[in-house]
């Protein structure tokens, strides 16, 4: 894994190279835990013994970090027709789009969010939720469509 964090308490923290690997100088023989985290993936801890005059290699594979929670939900007009729309959701800077069906879906972690709801010719909707760890919150939306503006000759 490129980039990832490789530790041993009190004697190295290091990052892997553009292949994936690292070498650390200087342990006394021993036996050692290293501790590898990467982003997106579970830390990973492994026990190495270290012998004199040897050269010691571990191979580590990681776990994909899944999601603690999930948004999903459908955005329609009040005639149930799917539309396309923006979803943005505060506190981050996530802005997804509603695919050809009006769904939307997108991991997040738990909390607390405002959720704003856009689609042209329609009236913009926040929502605030709540969402749970390891749950999946559904928010369901029904768009209204906005006020007809006039243009500056009277004609709509």
């Amino acid at each position: 894994m490129v980039q990832a964090r490789v530790s041993i308490a009190g004697h190295a923290d290091i990052v892997t190279d553009n292949k994936g690997h690292f070498f650390i100088e200087g342990l006394k023989p021993g036996v050692y835990e290293l501790a590898i985290e990467a982003q997106g993936y579970e830390k990973t801890v492994r026990t190495i013994e270290l012998q004199i005059g040897k050269t010691s290699s571990l191979t580590v594979g990681l776990v994909v970090k899944l999601p603690t929670a999930q948004l999903r939900g459908l955005v329609r007009s009040y005639a149930g027709d799917a539309l396309f729309a923006t979803i943005s959701i505060v506190p981050g800077t996530l802005e997804l789009q509603t695919n050809e069906t009006g769904a939307f879906e997108t991991d997040i972690e738990p909390g607390v969010y405002d959720v704003s709801i856009k689609c042209e010719g329609y009236l913009k909707q926040t929502r605030r939720i709540k969402v749970e760890e390891g749950g999946v919150t559904i928010l369901n939306i029904d768009m209204r469509k906005g006020a007809r503006t006039r243009s500056k000759h009277g004609q709509n």
